[in-house]
């Protein structure tokens, strides 16, 4: 009867007419007509789109507040939306940084253990800093040696995040400030130096700057060590775990990058940062995983669409050189690949569902880590231990952390934290189909109900989907869902193309 009275009562409140004003373009020999073109201007820049979206919204307000279900659906929903969550952490020596956050926090907070087990101590609550909770924490990394944490903070959503140091002992901030949307590239293995980027000038998102702080030197001092020149080039620098290498990606797009690296030991003994290219001008990504020695491990989608890991000799580059460690797999996409100290733990995506193999360095396989069910899953790793945590999510599990010791097939993983979740997840049950698409393509979708709901077509059906940018649809938990469960509707979410699901192709 809710569900009913939803529908009958948007159906009946018909919205305010906009006006069409038909624009024409031809695209690639084909004419397009878009009638609504004029709404793409921001509210900032037109007083006619403003007053649109206000007469849009007023109508909204109206709808939803005239339902006679409202109001037992909001008491239904707001304990929904108030569940908390926690991230895997980062490791360091015997330290565990992590964020986490209650269901009525505004933001995470950043908390360390000592010990995987050890009871949690608050290091950064930025909720204490900023009660109105416009403040965010957007990253943050420990050093090394677990002393020091930088983390860049931001407010009101501007994403222009400050970078700021903390010491772990007190956790006291250092007079180190860096502002102009700064991105941490890593920091050397003595934990007070560390590589950067930031944009010269905040007003302009073109003038992006690599860089090089010392703890303790005001950043005007910094040496720069690459200029963003061309605002389609986007530069991205990042720093080996040894601190002997400097890895330069250049961006265009979603689809491509060029790739360099330079010397540390170079530059500091000659004052020149020579960066040296390693994929230049070739169609396909190139994301370093790791360096060991003089060798890059990275994975690439060039002349490989679903993604392969290379192995690159930094001292003779040249293409004819590099080892496929990990060749391309047709029916599954590579989606990372996180190093330990035995291990290259690759990452698929195997029709949308997360699968996990480790690899010798050699490229040898050791076998699946199995995982709790079909769904999407992260791995966080170190270089300097086997030790690792699993973040796992599916349509009827909540975002949930496990701890492994990883030992090939037998690793074995144990429940580090799940938030507490005031519904009945094994209430509901998931399947995945594969429909035809118009031109007879199959594509995956995914369906979610309650258990024991009879399929046959008069239970109403939420479908969502999205395909585009190279951004996957993947399983995941949302309590909200639950009312809609619980009077026997039906969740639908279909993996459209122009997603990452299946890769470049």
């Amino acid at each position: 009867m809710l569900l009913h009275a939803v529908l009958v009562l948007s159906v009946a409140s018909a919205p305010p007419v906009t006006v069409q004003r038909p624009a024409t373009e031809t695209l690639h020999g084909e004419s397009f007509t878009d009638e609504y073109r004029w709404l793409e201007a921001l509210e900032a820049e037109s007083s006619e789109v403003a007053a649109w979206t206000t007469l849009q919204n007023d109508h909204t307000r109206r709808v939803l507040d005239a339902l006679p279900c409202r109001a037992s659906l909001e008491k239904a929903l707001t304990p929904l939306m108030q569940i908390g969550g926690i991230s895997a952490p980062s490791m360091r020596g015997n330290l565990y940084f992590y964020s986490e956050r209650s269901g009525t926090q505004n933001q995470p907070v950043l908390k360390v253990r000592e010990g995987f087990d050890g009871a949690p101590r608050t290091l950064l609550d930025v909720n204490a800093i900023d009660g109105k909770g416009l403040t965010s924490l957007d990253w943050y990394v420990p050093s090394p040696d677990g002393q020091f944490v930088a983390f860049g903070l931001s407010r009101a959503g501007d994403e222009m995040s400050q970078l700021h140091v903390l010491a772990t002992s007190g956790g006291s901030w250092l007079a180190d400030t860096i502002p102009g949307k700064a991105g941490f590239g890593g920091w050397a293995p003595d934990g007070r130096q560390f590589l950067y980027s930031r944009l010269s000038d905040p007003k302009d998102p073109y003038s992006r700057t690599v860089k090089w702080h010392l703890l303790g030197m005001h950043e005007r001092n910094d040496p720069v060590l690459f200029v963003q020149k061309e605002p389609s080039r986007v530069p991205g620098a990042g720093l080996s775990r040894d601190g002997k290498w400097i890895t330069l990606g250049v961006s265009e797009g979603w689809q491509r990058n060029d790739l360099y690296v330079a010397s540390v030991d170079e530059w500091r003994r000659t004052g020149q940062v020579r960066f040296v290219p390693i994929a230049v001008g070739l169609d396909g990504r190139f994301d370093p995983a790791a360096i060991e020695g003089t060798t890059m491990y990275a994975s690439t989608t060039f002349q490989s669409p679903n993604g392969r890991l290379l192995a690159i000799d930094l001292t003779e580059p040249a293409q004819e050189r590099w080892r496929t460690v990990i060749p391309e797999r047709k029916d599954a996409v590579l989606d990372g690949i996180s190093p330990t100290a035995s291990w290259l733990v690759a990452s698929w995506k195997k029709d949308v569902i997360t699968r996990m193999e480790l690899f010798r360095r050699s490229g040898s396989s050791a076998g699946e880590i199995a995982l709790p069910g079909l769904g999407n899953a992260g791995i966080a790793t170190e270089e300097d231990r086997d030790e690792a945590f699993i973040t796992y999510e599916s349509f009827n599990e909540p975002r949930s952390i496990y701890r492994t010791v990883l030992e090939g097939t037998s690793s074995k993983l144990a429940l580090w934290a799940r938030p507490e979740v005031p519904v009945d997840p094994t209430m509901v049950e998931v399947s995945q189909r594969f429909v035809p698409s118009k031109d007879g393509t199959k594509v995956p979708v995914f369906i979610v109900h309650r258990k024991g709901l009879k399929l046959d077509g008069s239970n109403p059906c939420l479908l969502y989907g999205y395909g585009g940018f190279n951004v996957s649809m993947e399983p995941g938990f949302n309590a909200t869902n639950w009312p809609w469960f619980e009077a026997g509707g039906v969740y639908a979410l279909a993996n459209l193309r122009g997603g990452g699901e299946y890769g470049e192709s």
